[in-house]
């Protein structure tokens, strides 16, 4: 434990001492804030360890006093302003996520309707040629196409209507 002494006046006051960096030193303990310099001694010492440069308050805070010999002064870091949407903005970014979403369905059902065009393809040169389909049941692709396609509509509907 130290003792702080400011420079011209007989109080004393009982600290704890840091070296924040060069030109900057850190006293905690109940002391008042003052600009005149100090002195530090042990307990029971006259060290006088001379501090009398230190007459800037660089921060001050409960329990702590920072001072300066440069007459630098602690500036503290500007807080980004939080800026929370408004009901209209949150509505407008789901109705985008919405627009995202379906527009998603829409191309992955018309990926998985391409997928079977060989199939198609091949049926139509089968018939054009008179060979006989053994491999696919036609009237089952038909249907899962069909309804690929219902579905691609009924989405592209609920789009529209989401632009509009």
């Amino acid at each position: 434990m130290l003792t702080l002494q400011y420079i011209g006046l007989k109080s004393k006051y009982e600290v704890e001492f840091e070296n924040v960096s060069k030109h900057i030193i850190q006293v905690i303990g109940n002391v008042p804030e003052k600009t005149k310099g100090f002195i530090l001694s042990r307990q029971g010492h006259n060290d006088k360890w001379d501090y009398s440069k230190f007459t800037t308050v660089y921060r001050s805070e409960t329990g702590y006093i920072q001072f300066s010999d440069d007459g630098t002064i602690y500036v503290a870091p500007v807080q980004p302003e939080v800026i929370e949407p408004t009901a209209e903005e949150l509505e407008e970014q789901e109705r985008q996520k919405n627009i995202t979403d379906l527009t998603n369905q829409i191309q992955s059902k018309k990926e998985k309707l391409a997928s079977s065009d060989y199939i198609i393809i091949k049926l139509y040169e089968m018939n054009i040629t008179g060979t006989t389909n053994t491999e696919y049941d036609i009237d089952q692709l038909h249907a899962e196409r069909q309804a690929l396609r219902d579905e691609i509509n009924a989405l592209t509907e609920q789009l529209n209507l989401m632009i509009e």
